[in-house]
């Protein structure tokens, strides 16, 4: 079998472990399949090999993640996307020079419950990542604040109000 450049190694890498991505448990017959319509002739020798390699990577790096690496990573991403939203939400003439088209009421609706919700979902990745552990104000005060049922009516209460929870959500439902 002749040798394959390490360009086109990591190119097919990426596309397997995309595929695999999508669906953890593809047949190899189909992964060749689909990795054959996607213009990448291997043969299933070869393929097992770097499924091997795939997964061997996959299971590294699991064990080898920073938890707080990765929520930082993550925030950054989340502020790049929430910047653009915001400039869905809050619209101004002034976009139209950078190609944001006036967005409909429902769109910069969607944007403001899309905000809310990848906001409250990044902060409650950093309470369960132990994020706010021993800061003043950390997670053990917003844990003690959400187990106040006051406070849970409250805040499902002002989710109804923006739209964000269901109308029918009960008090375990909105501080999850």
């Amino acid at each position: 079998m002749p040798k394959t450049s390490i360009l086109k190694e990591n190119t097919l890498r990426r596309a397997i472990r995309s595929e695999l991505a999508k669906d953890p448990l593809i047949s190899t017959n189909r992964l060749q399949f689909v990795m054959d319509k996607g213009g990448y002739h291997i043969s299933e020798q070869y393929l097992l090999k770097l499924i091997h390699k795939v997964t061997g990577e996959i299971e590294y790096e699991v064990d080898n993640v920073d938890l707080k690496a990765r929520l930082t990573s993550t925030r950054e991403r989340t502020i790049l996307i929430i910047d653009r939203l915001m400039k869905i939400a809050f619209w101004d003439f002034e976009y139209l020079k950078q190609g944001i088209t006036m967005p409909t009421l429902d769109q910069q609706i969607n944007a403001m419950q899309t905000i809310i919700n990848m906001d409250l979902a990044l902060l409650r990745a950093e309470l369960i990542g132990g994020i706010y552990k021993g800061k003043p104000g950390g997670g053990e005060d917003v844990q003690l604040l959400l187990a106040d049922p006051i406070v849970k009516v409250q805040i499902i209460g002002a989710l109804r109000a923006w739209r964000v929870a269901p109308p029918n959500a009960t008090s375990n439902e909105a501080t999850q």
